[in-house]
C-alpha cells in the first residue's frame, strides 16, 4: 500500500491533528494535559516508505520494538478515551461496547490494556488495530508515523507477489471499468443497471464498472500502465492459457462482458472484483469472483463492510444478505449495516470478523429453498462465534433487492423488526416441509433443530433458545434438554483431547476459543511471576506435561514461562506479540497478564497453588480414562487386565488428594 493510500485510511489523525503520543502525559480524570510544550507539537517531517524493489516480507524486529518503546499506551490510548486513574493503573468505560460501569483497564507499567467486560486486550498495537479496525502492519505504520520511526523492512526471502503493486493494479483496474461504464462501450451493461434500478448514485458509491465483451482489454491496458501480465495474473485479473509461459500473449482476460462490482477490504482498498454476466445464454458461470491471491481470500472478505462497519459499531448489530446487489439496495435504502459474502458459504472468519464490531446479525437471504437452507447454516455459523442470531425473509419469489424495490424502506424494516431467533425460524421451516404431528416426522425436527442449538457456546443462549424450541415444536423443554446434553456431550468427546495418549497434542475444545478451563487459567496466572519463582516452574516443567494442557494459549504461555524462568526476564519478553499474536491470543495475553495474583508471593503459597492445580489436572485425566474402562467392561469387553487396572486407577485418584502422593504417583505415570 502507498503510503498515500494508508494516510487516506486514517484521514481523522492527519498531519494538521497528529497528536503527540510522548510518554508523561498526565490523564488523570480525563485530563489532555502534558507537561512542559509537549501538549502540541509540530509534526516530523514525513519520509516515503520505502520499499527494497517494491517487496516487503517482515519489518525488522528493532523497528518494531523502537516504535513500542516510543508509544506510551496511556497516552496513545488517552488520545481518544477518557481515562481515569485507578492506583497504578488507569480505568475507563470501554470503547469497544456499551457499558455504564467502567471495566476497561489500561495498566502503564506493562503497557497492556484489558476489558473485563467484552475481552478485548493487547499491546499498543493491538489498541490500534481494534481502534481503527485496521491489521497489524497498518496499525505499525500509523504509530510510526506519529512516532516519526522510519520503517525499515529485512531482505525479502520469499518469492512473493508485492502487495503494494497489488493494491495499485487492483484500484486503477476498478477505475478503468468504471470508466469503461461510463463510456460508449459500457451502453449494454447501463441498460442492465437500469433494469436492476441502479442509477448514477449506486454506479458512484459502489465503483461499479464494466469489463468489455473481449479477451485482451485488461491486458492491453495493463500493459500501457506497465504492468507486466504476471503482476495482473497475480492480481486475479487475468488467466495464463494452459501450458503457455509468462508473456503477454499467452494470457488473456478473466472478466469478459460483465458488470463489475469491486471488492474492497475493510480499510476501504479493493482487493478484488465480482463480475456479473450480462448475457444469460452464456453457459459460463453467472457470477465469477476474483480468486484467492495475496490480497483477496473469500472466506475472510465480507462485500460493504468498509461501508457498513462504523453504522455497524454505533447500532452492534449487522444486517447480512446473499449477494452485492441486496446489499447495494439496502445501502440506498438506509439499511446501512448490510454486508454479503462473496459467493460462498459463511465461514467461521466471517463470523469473527463481524463479531469485531456487532454483538448480533440479522440474516435476511432469498426467500426460496435454497436461501432458507443457507439461513440456518450462517446462522450455526454466527452462534458458534457467540452471536446473538436473528432471522427474517421476504415473502416467496422476492429477495431484499426485489422487495425494496417494490415496497419501500418502511416495509423491508417491518421484515427486519419482525425477524424470530433461528430456532423458530427453523422450526417453522421444519414444519412446512415436514408432517412434525406424526412421531418420525417430530424427531427429524426436534434432531434438526437441537443441532443448531448446539453450536451455541453460552449456557444462557441455550437455554433461551431451548425454551423457543419447546414451544414451537410442542414438547416438554426437559425432553428436549436431556437430547441436547447428549447432542453436546457427544460433540465434545469428539473435539476432547486423548487424556490416554500424553504424546498427542491436544485439539480443540468445544465452543469458542474462548472455553478455557479454569484451572489452565489460574495456572497461566500463576505463572505471570515466573521470573521471580522458578521453583513454581520446575514444579509444571516436572510435573505436567504440556499434552495435558487443552488450551493451545495455554500451552504458548507455559512455554513462555519456561523461557522466562530460564532467561530470568519478564515472562512479557518471551510471549507473541503484535503480527505473532492472533486476535484470541492477544486477547488473553492481556486477560492473564492483567489479572489480580491468585496467590500471595510468600511462605511457598504460589508452590501450594500450583500443586493442587497440577493434582488436579491428573485427576481429571485419571477419572477420563477410568470413565472409559468402565464403560468397555459394563459392555462386556473387558478383560482381566482391565479389572486390574480400573482398581489402580481408583487408587491413584484418591492418591492425588495431596501432593505427597500425588507427587509419586505423577512420577510413575510419566515414566518412559
Amino acid at each position: 500500500m502507498t503510503i498515500s493510500g494508508f494516510i487516506s485510511a486514517s484521514a481523522r489523525w492527519s498531519a494538521e491533528e497528529r497528536p503527540s503520543f510522548c510518554a508523561g502525559a498526565d490523564l488523570t480524570s480525563g485530563s489532555r494535559r502534558r507537561p512542559g510544550r509537549l501538549t502540541r507539537r509540530s509534526p516530523p517531517r514525513r519520509r516515503p516508505l520505502r520499499y527494497d524493489d517494491g517487496r516487503m516480507s517482515a519489518i525488522s524486529k528493532q523497528v518494531i520494538e523502537q516504535i513500542r518503546s516510543r508509544c506510551d499506551i496511556v497516552e496513545v490510548i488517552g488520545e481518544s478515551v477518557p481515562l481515569q486513574r485507578a492506583g497504578a493503573s488507569y480505568k475507563a468505560l470501554c470503547p469497544f461496547h456499551k457499558e455504564k460501569t467502567p471495566s476497561f483497564h489500561v495498566n502503564p507499567q506493562r503497557q497492556m490494556f484489558y476489558c473485563f467486560g467484552c475481552h478485548a486486550g493487547g499491546d499498543v498495537f493491538r489498541f490500534v488495530m481494534l481502534r481503527e479496525n485496521v491489521d497489524f502492519y497498518t496499525a505499525l505504520r500509523m504509530l510510526a508515523e506519529k512516532t516519526g520511526v522510519r520503517i525499515q523492512f529485512e531482505d525479502e526471502r520469499e518469492s512473493g507477489p508485492d502487495k503494494s503493486l497489488l493494491y495499485r493494479i487492483q484500484a486503477e483496474a476498478a477505475e478503468f471499468y468504471h470508466e469503461l461504464l461510463l463510456g460508449g462501450q459500457g451502453a449494454a451493461a447501463r441498460e442492465y443497471l437500469k433494469s436492476r434500478d441502479l442509477g448514477d448514485q449506486a454506479v458512484r458509491d459502489f465503483m461499479i464498472g464494466y469489463a468489455p465483451n473481449a479477451w485482451d482489454a485488461l491486458l492491453k491496458w495493463g500493459g500501457k500502465k506497465g504492468y507486466a501480465a504476471e503482476a495482473l495474473e497475480a492480481a486475479g485479473l487475468v488467466l495464463r492459457k494452459s501450458g503457455a509461459s509468462g508473456d503477454s500473449g499467452s494470457s488473456y482476460d478473466r472478466f469478459r462482458n460483465r458488470v463489475m462490482f469491486p471488492i474492497c477490504d475493510e480499510q476501504g482498498r479493493v482487493v478484488g472484483f465480482s463480475g456479473r454476466t450480462l448475457d444469460d445464454s452464456d453457459r459460463s458461470a453467472k457470477y465469477v469472483n476474483t480468486p484467492d491471491t495475496a490480497l483477496f481470500h473469500k472466506s475472510r472478505i465480507l462485500y460493504a463492510l468498509h461501508r457498513a462497519r462504523q453504522h455497524i459499531l454505533e447500532t452492534r448489530e449487522a444486517i447480512i444478505c446473499e449477494g452485492q446487489i441486496d446489499v447495494i439496495r439496502c445501502h440506498l435504502a438506509g439499511f446501512r449495516s448490510a454486508v454479503a459474502a462473496q459467493g460462498t458459504a459463511f465461514t467461521e472468519d466471517h463470523a469473527r470478523l463481524i463479531r469485531r464490531y456487532a454483538d448480533g446479525v440479522v440474516l435476511v437471504f432469498d426467500s426460496d429453498s435454497a436461501g432458507m437452507d443457507a439461513t440456518v447454516r450462517a446462522a450455526g455459523v454466527f452462534l458458534r462465534a457467540g452471536l446473538v442470531v436473528k432471522a427474517s425473509s421476504v415473502p416467496a419469489g422476492e429477495d431484499p433487492d426485489s422487495f425494496i424495490r417494490k415496497n419501500g424502506a418502511e416495509a423491508f424494516d417491518a421484515v427486519l423488526k419482525s425477524a424470530v431467533s433461528p430456532v423458530a425460524f427453523h422450526a417453522r421451516m421444519l414444519a412446512r416441509r415436514e408432517n412434525i404431528r406424526t412421531e418420525s416426522g417430530l424427531l427429524r425436527a426436534a434432531r434438526a433443530v437441537l443441532e443448531l442449538i448446539a453450536n451455541s457456546p453460552d449456557s444462557v443462549q441455550r437455554a433461551r433458545l431451548l425454551d423457543e424450541a419447546a414451544a414451537e415444536l410442542g414438547v416438554p423443554k426437559s425432553a428436549l434438554e436431556d437430547n441436547l446434553r447428549a447432542l453436546v456431550s457427544r460433540r465434545h468427546t469428539l473435539q476432547e483431547p486423548d487424556w490416554t495418549n500424553d504424546g498427542r497434542t491436544p485439539g480443540q475444545t468445544a465452543g469458542r476459543e474462548t472455553d478455557i478451563r479454569p484451572a489452565e487459567k489460574d495456572l497461566c496466572i500463576h505463572l505471570v511471576q515466573a521470573a521471580d519463582f522458578p521453583a513454581m516452574v520446575r514444579l509444571v516443567t516436572d510435573h505436567l506435561p504440556l499434552s495435558m494442557i487443552a488450551d493451545r494459549r495455554c500451552r504458548l504461555f507455559i512455554e513462555a514461562a519456561r523461557e522466562a524462568a530460564r532467561r530470568k526476564t519478564d515472562i512479557q519478553a518471551a510471549l507473541p506479540s503484535g503480527e505473532k499474536a492472533d486476535d484470541s491470543m492477544s486477547e488473553f495475553l492481556a486477560e492473564i497478564l492483567m489479572s489480580p495474583p491468585k496467590a500471595e508471593r510468600r511462605d511457598g503459597m504460589l508452590d501450594r497453588a500450583v500443586e493442587e492445580i497440577i493434582l488436579y489436572l491428573w485427576r481429571e485425566r485419571l477419572k477420563a480414562e477410568k470413565a472409559e474402562l468402565e464403560k468397555r467392561l459394563q459392555a462386556g469387553g473387558g478383560t482381566e487386565e482391565d479389572e486390574k487396572k480400573l482398581c489402580q486407577l481408583t487408587h491413584d485418584i484418591k492418591a492425588l488428594r495431596s501432593w505427597e502422593d500425588g507427587s509419586l504417583v505423577i512420577r510413575m505415570l510419566m515414566k518412559p
